[in-house]
């Protein structure tokens, strides 16, 4: 039995086609489970999942759950609400975004490593993610950079193909994309929830890499085909995208390295903020040396104080 968890928040149309997708999935409707998490959505998205819920209800569908929240408590936190609902017979919870539908086969290609290998300490298995948008692939997970590079950026990210398959039809990542991510449910039991502190971005390589340092293994199956549709920019970075980023980026520096090699990521991090500002500027910001500059050192300080949670108000309204 497998429990879907998706977190929402304004995101109507997508989450209609990812329960419509889910739906449509070649496996027993009895053996799924969904639980959905709206974060105070005000866009309607409440009754148009309770109406699509009637409807899977007289499809078969016997374990539907929606948790309505009063506000926006954050993607890991509304994780982390679905995972201690989920059903005591379930064995898998699938991460989900809101905004991906699948290939009628994607649950199954997933299940499947864990049924032809599993004794080999599975934490996370992923699939292959394609974006809707741009008509190419977004990346399916991430490894770790090696030193010195890996105290500045950590992870690399990695699309399907860029190593030989480690088993069948399978590539070994130290990340998985958090978009649609199965997990073996004890795995959560032996390493804890997501790290309700990120709040946004960075929750799921938090965690999958804390496996990684457990000593649990995380594969990519690139048969398993997942849709990516929501809007994602590479030349203008909202100013509140863009605090989550920078902030997150030195939490997960902080919940992955210890001792000297924590020292060492301070160190890099503030040796290239020269670097990394003019790089936002150039690559993302188009210019906007005044929002970079306000946004970076909101993200530093609020860092340092240990104030996370959702991003400034300020930032908020600044595109």
């Amino acid at each position: 039995m497998v429990a879907a968890i998706i977190p929402n928040w304004n995101g109507r149309d997508f989450i209609l086609d990812c329960l419509k997708s889910l739906s449509e999935l070649r496996y027993p409707p009895e053996r799924l489970q969904i639980i959905v998490v709206d974060n105070g959505s005000s866009d309607g998205s409440q009754e148009a999942i309770r109406r699509v819920f009637i409807d899977m209800e007289h499809a078969g569908y016997e374990h539907l759950q929606l948790i309505e929240n009063a506000v926006n408590l954050g993607a890991p936190a509304a994780y982390n609400q679905a995972i201690q609902c989920v059903h005591p017979e379930c064995e898998f919870i699938w991460k989900l975004d809101n905004d991906v539908t699948f290939d009628s086969q994607c649950l199954t290609e997933l299940l499947n490593i864990y049924d032809r290998d599993g004794n080999i300490n599975i934490g996370a298995v992923g699939g292959k993610v394609l974006n809707v948008r741009t008509g190419g692939e977004d990346p399916i997970g991430a490894r770790l950079k090696t030193p010195p590079r890996l105290w500045a950026k950590i992870v690399d990210y990695v699309y399907s193909g860029q190593a030989e398959p480690q088993l069948s039809h399978a590539e070994e990542v130290d990340m998985v994309s958090g978009s649609c991510c199965l997990f073996p449910k004890c795995a959560f039991d032996a390493n804890g929830l997501f790290d309700e502190r990120f709040f946004l971005y960075y929750d799921d390589t938090e965690f999958c890499l804390r496996l990684k340092k457990n000593g649990w293994r995380l594969f990519v199956v690139t048969d398993a085909l997942v849709y990516h549709h929501g809007y994602t920019s590479t030349t203008l970075i909202p100013a509140c995208r863009l605090y989550y980023w920078l902030r997150n980026h030195l939490l997960l520096g902080k919940c992955y390295f210890a001792g000297v090699e924590r020292l060492l990521f301070y160190l890099v991090h503030v040796l290239n903020l020269p670097w990394k500002f003019l790089r936002i500027v150039h690559r993302y910001a188009d210019g906007q040396y005044a929002l970079v500059a306000k946004t970076m050192f909101r993200a530093y300080c609020d860092f340092v104080v240990g104030r996370f949670g959702p991003c400034p108000e300020e930032l908020r309204k600044i595109a």
